[in-house]
């Protein structure tokens, strides 16, 4: 699982990379985010003779990426934004965007044409304002541009659950058929929570935040059956479950001093069992960055790093 670390800069753009299906009238789900600018843009290699190329190339709406070897691997034309398909013929290169529900939208060969069917080969570019306007990210400065990219992606991973291709292009991808399991590291910081809010809001659900220092227990089996309270109560509700302060279960490996006493690592494999078993969202949150566990660090779909 890729870790990212962070650095004061203040980036605005993102970048999704996703798949056509070569269907009529797909669908992406974009994040709900304000932006200022979206290019959408598709890769039409396998698809375009030499001559269709040279077309494009004299529109100035292309942009070629070359092999080692100086071959072209990568023909990435763009496409048009419009409000709607009915001045769209099959041949246009169109798609709407409903900025309610973040549904981009692209032709269905009558009006407006398909994206070919390829994996990752749709790549849209996304220029956030700055501040609260353009959506958290921009500000931050305890999150490096590869941290709020990341950010983003979860964003738009949550807008596509249930709906993902195993064959996708994202570095970091939710298990099929399992929850979504989110790692937000470093030290305390109101970022965090405010990137777990953000998360919340785009899948539209409530979040239950757990504060996990006040639940674990130095008692036998009293840790498990908090836990197992409060992963029953999120599943009535879909809720996502937000647990503050890892570090009480993760940072602490200690021996047995007493009757009383146990190694913490029960208290750990019950959550991440029941992290396992559930189907939504899950974000941890604590100085756990630097964590040997390589149970947790394993059942992470993305971790992102906090400074």
């Amino acid at each position: 699982m890729p870790e990212v670390r962070a650095s004061p800069l203040k980036p605005t753009e993102y970048k999704i990379i996703d798949s056509g299906n070569g269907k009529r009238s797909q669908t992406l789900h974009l994040p709900t985010i304000h932006f200022l600018k979206k290019t959408v843009w598709v890769n039409e290699l396998p698809v375009l003779s030499l001559q269709e190329r040279t077309e494009l190339e004299a529109q100035k709406i292309v942009l070629e990426k070359t092999d080692r070897q100086g071959n072209i691997s990568k023909f990435w034309v763009r496409w048009k934004e419009v409000e709607n398909f009915a001045g769209s013929n099959k041949d246009d290169r169109h798609y709407t965007v409903d900025i309610t529900t973040g549904t981009l939208t692209f032709g269905d060969r009558v009006h407006g044409r398909i994206p070919p069917g390829d994996p990752g080969n749709i790549r849209i570019i996304f220029t956030t304002g700055a501040g609260n306007a353009g959506n958290i990210f921009a500000d931050d400065s305890s999150l490096s541009p590869e941290g709020k990219q990341q950010l983003f992606e979860i964003c738009y991973v949550i807008k596509k659950r249930g709906i993902v291709p195993s064959n996708g292009t994202f570095k970091n991808r939710p298990k099929p058929g399992k929850g979504l399991h989110i790692l937000l590291s470093g030290p305390s910081c109101p970022a965090k929570t405010e990137s777990a809010g953000i998360i919340a809001r785009e899948a539209g659900l409530d979040m239950y935040k757990v504060d996990l220092s006040s639940i674990v227990s130095r008692y036998i089996g009293e840790t498990e059956k908090n836990l197992d309270k409060i992963f029953t109560e999120a599943e009535t509700s879909n809720a996502i479950l937000f647990f503050d302060e890892a570090d009480a279960l993760f940072g602490k490996r200690t021996p047995v001093r007493d009757a009383h006493d146990r190694y913490p690592d029960a208290g750990v494999n019950y959550l991440l069992r029941k992290m396992e078993e559930y189907e939504g969202i899950v974000i941890l949150e604590g100085n756990v960055s630097n964590t040997t566990d390589d149970d947790l660090r394993h059942r992470m779909d993305f971790s992102v790093v906090f400074t």
